[in-house]
């Protein structure tokens, strides 16, 4: 799932069935609207994701987990 806001406000989701269509539909929203003030992307698999693996990865398999809010991410190893 990638979620999105462009005015830092009204938030955006969308889930897809492969990591491709994931990884491109993010990465146009980022091409186009990545220097936007308001602009903020994220992303999930059953976890939330780090976003900049998402955008870079070269397979599913190869993105990164982001780093859990309580510090408790070892806790799913």
């Amino acid at each position: 799932m990638v979620s999105w806001t462009t005015d830092g406000g009204v938030w955006h989701e969308r889930g897809f069935y492969t990591f491709e269509k994931a990884q491109e539909f993010a990465r146009a929203l980022y091409a186009e609207h990545g220097t936007e003030m308001g602009f903020c992307l994220s992303a999930s698999r059953m976890m939330t994701v780090n976003t900049h693996s998402l955008l870079h990865a070269e397979t599913a398999g190869a993105v990164e987990l982001a780093p859990h809010l309580l510090g408790t991410a070892d806790t799913f190893a």
